[in-house]
């Protein structure tokens, strides 16, 4: 046997193969598309009893009604101006706050206002958290808000331990963007460089002390994913989960009802 005849042989084999491993990766995506919609059209089929589509409705009016009120309420503050100027001006200053997203009112849609505020803020997934200048323009964001987030002032050991810890930024990869931890200095100087910030204690310092650059850092800063509490499926567990849902703070309906603030760095500490 020739070496022409081998190399022929070789190649047609290969040619075998790579089409019975392309039949084979269509048919597999085939069924996988198959499983997906026929579990689509189970999901379409499940019957939802109406008492529960009654308490939907009834709990996501009830979280429209609390926002409606809120923003009622802070129009006439705004048209009233009650606030002295110096007052108003000490607000402006603002304080650092995080803000974390958790789940809101049981079975309540969530209302269009809140939906636009959350991406405004970047807290488009659960159980991440952004770091927020709260000044008296932001207040009223954030009572809109309130039933779906936690808010605390955090100290400055609790934002270097995320920064140290969880902080990433999206950088642009071969096949698009995509998320990566930050653990190097050298990175921080080229993208922040032009505005002082060479290194981690840079940002953690601009961060805490609410600096000039704060809104240019805190956007070049990935929102923060924290990690759930250790919990299991045990009898204990839930036993935990339903005394945690009882003891949980209802949100006011009130539409003059003041933000809430949590111990961030406790809430923190538990997750990350």
């Amino acid at each position: 046997m020739s070496s022409t005849q081998t190399e022929t042989e070789v190649l047609l084999k290969k040619r075998k193969n790579d089409e019975v491993a392309r039949m084979e990766k269509a048919e597999s995506l085939r069924q996988a598309e198959e499983e997906r919609q026929i579990q689509k059209r189970k999901k379409q089929n499940t019957f939802v009893p109406p008492e529960y589509l009654a308490l939907r409705h009834l709990a996501s009016e009830r979280e429209q009604h609390r926002i409606d009120r809120v923003l009622k309420v802070e129009k006439e503050l705004k048209q009233k101006a009650i606030s002295s100027d110096k007052t108003q001006q000490e607000q402006d200053q603002g304080k650092l706050v995080f803000v974390v997203r958790v789940q809101g009112p049981k079975r309540a849609h969530l209302p269009q206002q809140v939906d636009l505020i959350l991406k405004l803020l970047r807290l488009t997934e659960m159980n991440t958290g952004v770091f927020v200048r709260e000044t008296s323009s932001v207040i009223p964001l954030l009572k809109v808000i309130r039933a779906h987030v936690v808010i605390g002032e955090p100290s400055l050991y609790t934002v270097r331990s995320l920064v140290q810890k969880r902080a990433k930024i999206t950088i642009e990869g071969e096949n698009g963007p995509r998320s990566v931890e930050l653990n190097d200095n050298n990175v921080i100087e080229d993208k922040l460089g032009d505005y002082g910030i060479v290194c981690m204690e840079d940002i953690i310092h601009e961060i805490f002390s609410l600096e000039e650059n704060f809104k240019v850092v805190n956007k070049f800063l990935n929102p923060f994913q924290l990690s759930p509490p250790e919990s299991g499926w045990g009898p204990e567990s839930k036993l935990r989960k339903l005394v945690a849902e009882e003891s949980k703070s209802k949100v006011s309906n009130s539409g003059r009802a003041e933000l809430e603030y949590v111990d961030i760095d406790k809430y923190i500490e538990e997750q990350n």
